[in-house]
């Protein structure tokens, strides 16, 4: 398996940011405000009428106490910036602002992307304020908390002509001790094992009814992660040259456990399902061969650290053989 190719990617772009929030009320008014991040995935129609997402680049500024009913803010002087690389990419036609119904919306003209940094300050009567945010793709809190979530994952990870995904869909926990950080999550996914080798191909195709995620981190770095899995769906086994036993069997238990401890990848399968066979190619059309029904399919692999510790197949069913001479065919069960 792909100890060394294996990626780990959050579903989506994690948003934000430097926790600075500054709010100062104008020598007049005992008001102050404070910048609120209000991004928005929306959904965009390109020249081919196909939709993808984008993101609204968005801020509000809101007033505090709030402002009266039918009252704006007045005189409002605002500024952003954008650095990416060492250098601001918006310009004064990046930046929009609407206010009305008591506070202000700031709209950038941009996508935010990882490492960029963003500022922005406003001033008026009532009251002024700024607010600076570093964009970061992984930003849990540092203090001790214990709360709910919900996260999308997409796994991936490829090496040679192997590759893998698992998607993942979850619910549950997490809590902060100090540095270590854990969290358990139950949910649904996918997973696409496509696995080749001089001595046999292997797909492996499955819809995760049932899927735990368990995870430990020191500050922000993984220790361990632990995917147990269990589902249905397909498998395939078959010789690379095309010839000898091929397997394609409809797996209706199937059980996947998949560990990473310290650097170290450690993977386990055990599939159970029915299906059908063929060998040296043969089917109902061909002039050789044997063809037949698996009544009983057990596939059961061991992966660990990049090596394969285990391998056992085990069928039972029914089989047709033809053999062809020059004036006769012959069938077999």
């Amino acid at each position: 398996m792909n100890r060394a190719g294996t990626v780990i990617l959050v579903a989506s772009l994690l948003l934000f940011s430097l926790p600075f929030e500054f709010a100062i009320a104008s020598e007049n008014s005992s008001r102050e405000c404070k910048i609120i991040v209000d991004w928005e995935e929306e959904w965009e129609l390109d020249e081919n009428f196909n939709y993808s997402p984008k993101i609204s680049h968005r801020y509000v500024v809101q007033y505090i106490p709030p402002l009266e009913i039918g009252q704006s803010p007045n005189l409002v002087d605002f500024s952003a910036t954008q650095t990416r690389n060492g250098e601001n990419i918006l310009s004064l036609d990046d930046l929009d602002i609407i206010s009305a119904g008591g506070q202000i919306d700031i709209i950038l003209n941009s996508t935010p992307m990882f490492k960029d940094y963003i500022s922005i300050s406003v001033d008026s009567v009532e009251a002024s304020c700024n607010r600076d945010l570093g964009m970061t793709i992984w930003n849990q809190p540092m203090e001790d908390h214990e709360v709910t979530r919900e996260t999308d994952w997409f796994l991936s990870g490829s090496e040679s002509q192997n590759n893998q995904e698992i998607t993942f869909e979850g619910r549950g926990w997490q809590k902060r001790t100090g540095d270590t950080l854990e969290s358990n999550e139950l949910g649904n996914g996918t997973l696409l094992l496509n696995i080749d080798s001089e001595i046999q191909n292997t797909l492996i195709d499955l819809n995760l009814d049932k899927v735990w995620l368990n995870e430990t981190f020191d500050k922000t770095t993984i220790i361990q992660q632990d995917f147990e899995m269990s589902g249905s769906g397909l498998v395939s086994l078959a010789n690379p040259n095309g010839e000898g036993l091929t397997i394609n069997s409809n797996i209706y238990e199937a059980y996947v456990n998949r560990s990473y401890f310290e650097g170290e990848v450690s993977e386990r399968i055990i599939l159970n399902g029915d299906g059908h066979f063929s060998l040296d190619g043969g089917n109902n059309d061909s002039e050789g061969g044997f063809y037949g029904d698996i009544h009983i399919f057990e596939f059961e692999t061991w992966d660990e650290d990049g090596f394969r510790r285990l391998q056992n197949t085990r069928l039972e069913g029914n089989a047709t053989a033809r053999l062809s001479g020059v004036s006769e065919e012959i069938f077999h069960s």
